[in-house]
């Protein structure tokens, strides 16, 4: 699974990528070789409940089971203005390089510099 991060430049925009993270952590923690990150955090049921969706062909049920709680707890998340503090604070100690989410728009290519710039200092 590579790293995941919800940003942007207003709430609607991280709550969008917010659901498409809520998505792929469904299908990422449907197989069995992720369930020892949800063992990690007390949600040993969660693994096989996707599982069985998947058995059943149920996919666009699976991101009903990732609660708001998994995501907050999985995916670094705050605005253009707060994101390197957050990513600073997740994983300062612990990582050499980080891989950050380029808009497919230019249109905040401003704020995403700031947050690179920051991110490097």
């Amino acid at each position: 699974m590579s790293g995941m991060v919800t940003t942007g430049p207003n709430r609607e925009e991280m709550d969008a990528q917010r659901e498409v993270h809520r998505r792929s952590l469904a299908f990422y923690f449907s197989t069995p070789p992720y369930w020892p990150t949800l063992e990690l955090f007390g949600w040993d049921d969660l693994g096989p409940r996707l599982r069985q969706l998947t058995r059943e062909d149920r996919w666009d049920e699976m991101a009903e089971l990732i609660s708001d709680e998994v995501v907050d707890t999985l995916v670094p998340q705050g605005s253009y203005g707060e994101i390197a503090d957050v990513l600073k604070e997740w994983y300062g100690g612990v990582a050499h390089g980080i891989s950050f989410p380029l808009p497919e728009e230019r249109t905040n290519d401003g704020q995403i510099e700031r947050v690179l710039t920051d991110l490097r200092s």
